[in-house]
């Protein structure tokens, strides 16, 4: 009787162990793969790097994230208005003599952003313009002149903390656009760029054909006649005469 209840009691025992340790690598195995699920979540953005900056295009609105992106290679923003701790991510374009507005002014935008435009190359980056908060830029009442230099009207930003940058473009230029946020804030944003290709023409207001719409100067200017007049010609084997009356000058043209 003993011996048969030891040995129950042994083979009890045996399997209450297997059991255990059954369990025990069930829930080491559940454990390993949620380590590295949460590993592969945790990796950052894609264009975390300049060297990886995604391209943009005249038109596109594209989504992302700057959680989990680091400040590495991030040479520091120019921006007149407030700073930022730089963590961000990168996207390229090209100029091509238009207006570009870059705008974090988007439905997907969560968080207080810091937009920041550069030439150059990796490694060898200039910054050009940076924007904070979008009033402190396109606002005539908080911007400063060199600030409102931008090429054109913008619209306006439907929350304060949003950031835009508008610049006349260089034709064949590239450029780098740097999505951070303000201090040390991250978030989700929407990222566009609009090109608008804005009214060219002469820009002397003492020329014969200036046009004061023109944005662009496209080198048309007429300059005036010796007289102050224009649209006059000088044929050849005539001089000019410059006779002033109650009308204004004009010319007379002698042999």
């Amino acid at each position: 009787m003993t011996n048969s209840l030891t040995r129950n009691n042994n083979n009890c025992c045996t399997k209450t162990n297997s059991t255990f340790s059954g369990i025990l690598k069930g829930f080491s195995l559940l454990l390993f793969v949620a380590i590295s699920s949460f590993g592969m979540n945790a990796q950052g953005p894609i264009n975390d790097l300049c060297a990886d900056a995604l391209p943009i295009a005249c038109g596109e609105t594209l989504a992302g994230s700057t959680q989990l992106a680091s400040a590495t290679g991030f040479p520091g923003s120019c921006s007149q208005d407030y700073s930022t701790f730089g963590s961000g991510v990168w996207y390229s374009l090209e100029g091509n003599g238009e207006q570009l507005i870059l705008s974090l002014c988007h439905d997907e935008t969560n968080f207080d952003t810091h937009l920041v435009l550069f030439t150059g190359e990796c490694g060898d980056l200039t910054c050009l313009d940076g924007n904070d908060d979008w009033d402190n830029e396109f606002d005539p009442g908080l911007a400063t002149e060199e600030e409102e230099n931008n090429g054109g009207d913008v619209p306006p930003c439907a929350t304060v903390l949003y950031s835009q940058i508008a610049w006349l473009s260089e034709p064949g230029t590239s450029y780098y656009a740097y999505v951070t946020g303000f201090s040390s804030a991250t978030g989700d944003y929407g990222f566009s760029i609009t090109c608008n290709a804005l009214p060219q023409g002469c820009m002397d207001d003492a020329a014969c054909n200036f046009d004061p719409l023109a944005i662009i100067d496209d080198a048309s200017c007429e300059a005036p006649d010796a007289c102050g007049n224009c649209g006059g010609g000088i044929e050849d084997g005539f001089s000019i005469e410059c006779v002033e009356s109650s009308n204004g000058g004009f010319m007379v043209y002698t042999p």
